[in-house]
């Protein structure tokens, strides 16, 4: 195993193949991948005090790069106005002290014995522990392992609404919004949403040696991205990646946007067999913490890459502001038997209840700005789920994953835009009407163009993989995870 792009503190070096390794102002080892992306300060000793692993652009217009915004800083408690203008994908270690980015995307773990890392396999690795499965499938129940706990009882994750203390073995609550942002209008909302991701890409493409490449759909998200990007005057080449359940509009959208604006575009079609070996590299790499579409793209590498860097600026963090999330999460609050119900790997696991307790006994706890259910959207699809699917995408060579909306100050922003105005994201539809309302020419996403039309045999063959999903999450004991009777209530219900 690699590890490739991850790290590791601890009280020694991890002798693995390709770590270099530095020790820490508080006296700790940090050992990390050759390939991550690596910024150091060190004091007048030598020891490293300011280490920003990752990729962080400034949002602000007039402030410094990230990392020379935290060289000046002479107080602790001036960091958290620091960061909340950096976008990207980073972690950064300050003294003793480590903070996540605006989701936790750079995902970290840490274990009772004080060991820390951006990866659960890393942290098997050094303390000689054999790996487990979660045993996740995507389309059955909760396709990610909740935080805050993990399968190994003494191993947890970092959540963003938290910091971690590297001597003292503890986190500390931080606040995920800092309430400065306020704005009268949403209008005045999203212009300041457009200035600072015009600041972002701009910066982005100053510091990042290498191309740029979005991802289209024929979905709102990437439209937006694509829009902020054309604004931006940056130069970019887009791309759609074949699925099974590709829907004509995702076929048919992106090459129209592209020949509109004038953009290079390619159609990458699902060829051959998909590798058995690639879906172990990938769910090793992340430890099977979560399961998605994104697997099969890596099983069929369909990620372009070459011997050329580059920039894929995924755009799954704008889901955020999606209304639906309000829904029933909002009603659902913070009782766990509203989530055993929706969600059937949760009601049958027992350790994945254990670990969304624990989350919301620290949630009663830790009063926030922000509601509940984005919340819980930023700390366990984002932080959880996205996070394990973007640790396992840096197996692609040559190639960095940038969620740009990962901004604390832009979700902020956006947290605070009507509800109205998120149903059916109508306020994206309005960003890209300010700055590029040609994108608005083809036809956008809706309820009767999301998902393709199945056929009987595909129906039918959706429901033989419900049951081997049901197959695949037997406990240790080998009983059925799903009672025989909701698999046959389902199939019914399915036809």
């Amino acid at each position: 195993m690699t590890f490739t792009k991850q790290f590791i503190i601890m009280d020694q070096p991890l002798d693995v193949q390709d770590f270099q390794h530095v020790t820490l102002s508080c006296g700790k080892i940090l050992s990390y991948h050759k390939n991550l992306h690596i910024q150091i300060v060190q004091n007048e000793s030598g020891a490293s005090e300011i280490c920003l692993l990752g990729w962080a652009f400034q949002a602000e217009e007039g402030r410094n790069d990230p990392l020379e915004q935290i060289r000046e800083i002479k107080d602790r408690a001036e960091l958290e106005q620091q960061l909340e203008t950096w976008s990207g994908t980073w972690l950064l270690i300050y003294d003793k002290y480590i903070y996540l980015d605006a989701c936790g995307l750079l995902g970290c773990f840490y274990t009772d014995s004080g060991i820390v890392s951006s990866s659960l396999s890393c942290i098997n690795e050094a303390m000689h522990r054999k790996s487990r499965n979660p045993r996740l499938r995507h389309n059955f129940g909760l396709d990610y392992y909740p935080g805050s706990g993990t399968v190994y009882p003494d191993t947890y994750r970092l959540m963003p609404s938290q910091t971690y203390d590297l001597i003292n073995r503890k986190y500390e609550s931080r606040s995920l919004y800092l309430g400065n942002k306020n704005y009268e209008t949403d209008e005045l909302r999203l212009d300041a949403v457009i200035h600072y991701f015009e600041t972002i890409l701009r910066n982005l493409v100053r510091t990042y040696n290498g191309r740029i490449m979005l991802p289209l759909t024929g979905g709102y998200d990437s439209r937006t991205m694509m829009a902020l990007l054309e604004y931006s005057g940056i130069d970019y080449f887009a791309f759609t990646l074949e699925h099974e359940n590709i829907s004509e509009l995702d076929r048919e959208a992106p090459p129209e946007l592209a020949k509109i604006m004038n953009r290079g575009y390619e159609y990458r079609k699902r060829t051959g067999k998909k590798s058995k070996e690639r879906l172990q590299d990938f769910d090793s790499h992340c430890d099977g913490m979560a399961a998605d579409e994104d697997r099969n793209f890596y099983a069929y590498d369909q990620y372009p890459h070459d011997d050329k860097m580059t920039a894929i600026l995924r755009c799954g963090v704008w889901e955020c502001n999606y209304y639906t999330i309000y829904n029933w999460v909002e009603k659902a609050d913070l009782n766990l038997k509203k989530y055993t119900k929706k969600y059937v790997n949760i009601r049958w696991r027992q350790d994945m209840q254990d670990s969304l307790q624990h989350y919301f006994d620290y949630v009663k706890k830790d009063e926030q700005l922000l509601k509940w259910p984005v919340r819980f959207y930023r700390e366990q699809r984002m932080g959880c789920w996205l996070s394990s699917m973007e640790q396992a995408l840096t197996l692609v060579p040559n190639m960095d994953s940038l969620q740009l909306c990962n901004c604390s100050c832009i979700l902020e922003i956006l947290g605070g835009v009507d509800l109205e105005l998120l149903k059916g994201k109508k306020y994206q539809v309005r960003i890209i009407e300010k700055i590029c309302p040609q994108l608005l020419q083809v036809t956008l996403q809706n309820k009767e163009n999301k998902f393709p039309k199945k056929s009987m045999f595909k129906a039918i063959k959706k429901d033989f993989q419900y049951i081997k999903n049901c197959w695949c999450c037997l406990d240790g004991n080998g009983r059925w995870k799903e009672p025989l009777k909701f698999v046959k209530k389902k199939l019914w219900r399915n036809k």
